[in-house]
């Protein structure tokens, strides 16, 4: 059933998200989403993702999830904590409309080990800073399940109730920096590219 932004739907930044600076590289048989540094807008949750511009049959996906320094002290630090069963990464396929057109989730063990999901900034030399993800996630959609035929993937990190509903009503999981990109079925094959603005390597 199609549902209306039902995630995280108050405060999810850059869904299509920039990816900073531009890259200078030839090879774009890449596009990537979420990797840039906003200093204006910095919340703790960020998501990213890369796909090859053009794959046939099925979609091969990497996603990268985690957070800044501080948030497991920020966590630890709430009285009160929502009533949740699974933190996890979700993949939402939405259309043009803004409707959900498909929901999947995977468990994120282990979620407040800094070790495994970290995500930290680096300069690149010529005054960019990228994000650098402690965890990733290698992810495959069968065209089949891709029922339209233009639209948006992402991925965003959520709390699951014990009916496998999203809690979201817990501000530190709404500010979400999130990468996400524009695909187009065309037969047999899935094209994908940056919805806005960003960069290809």
């Amino acid at each position: 059933m199609k549902k209306k932004i039902p995630i995280l739907a108050s405060l999810v930044l850059s869904i299509y998200g920039a990816t900073g600076c531009s890259s200078d590289k030839a090879n774009h048989k890449y596009v990537i989403s979420g990797f840039g540094v906003d200093l204006e807008l910095s919340p703790c949750l960020s998501t990213a993702i890369k796909a090859e511009v053009k794959q046939e049959e099925k979609a091969d996906l990497t996603a990268y999830a985690g957070y800044c320094n501080g948030f497991v002290d920020t966590w630890n630090s709430f009285e009160i904590k929502p009533d949740y069963e699974r933190i996890v990464l979700q993949r939402c396929i939405r259309n043009q409309t803004g409707n959900d057109i498909l929901n999947v989730y995977f468990d994120l063990p282990d979620f407040f080990d800094e070790s495994k999901y970290l995500v930290t900034t680096r300069d690149d030399g010529n005054g960019c800073l990228t994000k650098e993800f402690a965890f990733k996630f290698e992810d495959s959609i069968s065209l089949n399940e891709i029922t339209i035929d233009r639209g948006y993937i992402f991925y965003t990190i959520g709390l699951l109730d014990k009916d496998n509903q999203v809690v979201n009503d817990f501000g530190l999981f709404n500010a979400i920096s999130t990468g996400g990109l524009y695909f187009e079925k065309i037969g047999k094959q899935l094209n994908f590219s940056l919805y806005e603005s960003g960069r290809n390597e």
